[in-house]
């Protein structure tokens, strides 16, 4: 049995940004993939803050699994 890698994309948007770039970059990526090819999408928000400011900054996360 032949092992392949997992190879993963990640997108990433503050949260303020049009939502319609990020899904057409996304859908993008995915209609570039071979029917099959992803195994696992996970969407998620996640919160920075900055040392010199200490404001929080919200941002969308989109990960794909893949496998080529």
């Amino acid at each position: 049995m032949m092992e392949t890698t997992m190879q993963m994309r990640l997108f990433t948007q503050d949260w303020r940004a049009e939502a319609g770039k990020m899904q057409a970059e996304v859908n993008d990526f995915l209609a570039s993939l071979p029917q099959g090819a992803v195994k696992h999408v996970n969407t998620a928000t996640a919160a920075t803050r900055t040392a010199l400011t200490d404001k929080s900054q919200e941002h969308y996360v989109i990960t794909v699994w893949y496998d080529v």
